[in-house]
Order: C-alpha cells, then sequence, then structure tokens
C-alpha cells in the first residue's frame, strides 16, 4: 500500500511539473564535464538509478517503485585516467515522460540503453524503448569500446538498425545519430542468461554489455564502453627534455590531426607552432611530425612554438 500511495504521488508531481513547464521554461540541461557526456535512457525500474550509484558512487535515489528519477542526475565514472560524465534522466513512458526529456537525450554526446535482465516484460520493454527513440527522432549506431582496448560485448542485438530519414536535398543538414550501447542490467537475477539471449532477438544491431550493479559483475568493461561510445583518444604532451604527465591525457576526437591538439593545450599554439615530435606506436621515438599528422591513441608530443 506504501509503495502505491508513493507511485501514486511521484505521477501527481509528474503531471503537475508538466503543467508547469508549458508556463515556465525550465531548462534540464546538464553541463557537460569530463572527457563527454552520456546519457542513461530506458524505462521504469531498469536499474538505471543503481546502476550510476555503482558506476560513479553518486547518490541518486534509488527505490523498488517506478519514476523514482524525475530529474537529470549526473555523475563522474572514472576510466583509467579519464573521466565520463554520466547522466541519469527519468524513465520512458508514453505518457508520463517530461516534455523536456528528448532535448536532455539529444544534448549528450552518446546513449546507454539500459534494460533489465530481471524483468518478466522484457521484450516489450525493450521495443517501447526503441519505439520511442525513433519518434523522437533519435537515431542509433553501434558504439565502439576504445581503440586501446579489444574488448567483446556480451552479446550483439539481431534487428537490423533503422535509418535515419534521407535529407530532402543535397544541402540539407543530415540527421544526427548518436553512438550508443544497450547495458543489459541486473545480471544477478534469476533467468538472466536465458532473457539476455531472448534481448538480442528484439535489440536493434547493438553491442549489449550485461552487468550487475549489485555484485559489480561487468562493471569494469562498462566503464571502458563508456569511454568508447565518446569516439575519442587520449594524447600527452611533454615540455623538451622533461617527462610527460600520463595521468593527465588531452582528449581529442579520433581523427584528429596535431594542429587539433595543438588547439587543445592553448589556441596561441595554433598560429605560433614551429615543430612537434611524437612518441608513439606509429613513429619511432622523437620523430618529426607535419601538422597534420593524424594523432593516435596514447601518442607523446612535443610541441614547439
Amino acid at each position: 500500500a506504501d509503495i502505491k500511495r508513493r507511485i501514486s504521488r511521484t505521477k501527481d508531481a509528474i503531471l503537475n511539473a508538466k503543467k508547469a513547464g508549458a508556463r515556465h521554461r525550465v531548462s534540464y540541461t546538464v553541463r557537460r564535464e569530463g572527457a563527454g557526456q552520456v546519457a542513461l535512457v530506458g524505462p521504469a525500474n531498469a536499474g538505471k538509478s543503481a546502476l550510476l550509484r555503482a558506476l560513479s558512487g553518486a547518490q541518486p535515489e534509488v527505490a523498488d517503485y517506478p519514476f523514482t528519477t524525475r530529474s537529470p542526475q549526473p555523475g563522474m565514472v572514472a576510466w583509467e585516467n579519464v573521466n565520463v560524465q554520466v547522466i541519469d534522466l527519468p524513465p520512458f513512458d508514453p505518457e508520463l515522460s517530461p516534455p523536456w526529456l528528448a532535448g536532455s537525450i539529444h544534448a549528450a554526446d552518446a546513449l546507454a540503453v539500459v534494460l533489465s535482465l530481471g524483468s518478466d516484460d522484457l521484450l516489450h520493454e525493450a521495443e517501447d524503448t526503441f519505439g520511442l527513440l525513433r519518434r523522437q527522432n533519435t537515431w542509433l549506431r553501434p558504439g565502439e569500446p576504445p581503440v586501446s582496448h579489444h574488448l567483446e560485448p556480451s552479446a550483439v542485438g539481431r534487428v537490423p538498425l533503422p535509418a535515419p530519414p534521407v535529407p530532402p536535398h543535397e544541402d540539407a543538414p543530415r540527421p544526427k545519430t548518436w553512438s550508443a550501447v544497450v547495458v543489459a542490467s541486473k545480471l544477478d537475477a534469476p533467468g538472466a542468461e536465458a532473457r539476455l539471449e531472448l534481448l538480442t532477438e528484439v535489440c536493434p544491431a547493438l553491442p549489449i554489455v550485461a552487468v550487475s550493479a549489485e555484485t559489480g559483475a561487468g562493471l569494469d568493461d562498462l566503464k571502458a564502453w563508456l569511454f568508447g561510445l565518446l569516439e575519442k583518444i587520449r594524447v600527452y604532451t611533454k615540455a623538451p627534455g622533461k617527462k610527460p604527465d600520463l595521468s593527465a591525457p588531452f582528449v581529442v576526437p579520433r581523427g584528429a590531426t596535431l594542429l587539433d591538439v595543438a588547439e587543445a593545450v592553448h589556441k596561441d599554439f595554433v598560429a605560433n607552432l614551429k615543430s612537434a615530435r611524437v612518441w608513439g606506436d606509429g613513429t619511432f621515438d622523437g620523430q618529426l611530425v607535419p601538422k597534420d599528422y593524424v594523432v593516435r591513441d596514447g601518442d607523446i608530443i612535443e610541441l614547439r612554438a
């Protein structure tokens, strides 16, 4: 009875907030921090809040009734020497999802779709979740692990990914797509392995990472996947004659050039850069490289202005 009262109060609060939102515009965008921002999306009781708590140490409210999360809840997830900002968002619901939810999803750099292996209604929840994403024009592409790590997902969805709409003419912008992974939570639940196999039959062709916030199973791999979703690499700088600080990388997009790194260090370097040496897998130690050199993950760069 107590849980029913809490659910009723929560639904009333959501509906009242939606009415208020029509009168007063409130920003629910979370200021981006760390290497990038990954949003946790999914149905009610998928375990998103427990996952955020287990990954980051943040303290969102966790309860055994739906709609506990009513506003974006950020947490910083540390992986090796970088931090990824993860945002727990309110659950998908055709009637009760807040009107700002789509905007918060679209503001993120990448998405982690959380579905519960402990739910008897898993298949319907998966279909509803991906259907709602499509209706919000949230188009997904398969995420990848960090380039520095060879990680295999727990499974891969078998349903072809929906293609975004074709632009009406050549000059029209192409629809944005988000790098995504499916997080199959509650791996510790009875029957989870069997449900994981069933999930692949209704899930789009995205990597699936099975985890348990309760036991910690799979969480280390998930942290790596979260950084991989950002499609970025880590490079390091050093002053001439000194050692690099390997605890503080510069994080740049995959495909970035030496000039991109120079701008990340300081904008003055771009105009004044005279030469650069690189230590890394793609060069011999201290090799002089041109300004359009495409940096690799783990490169150590000595910039001279």
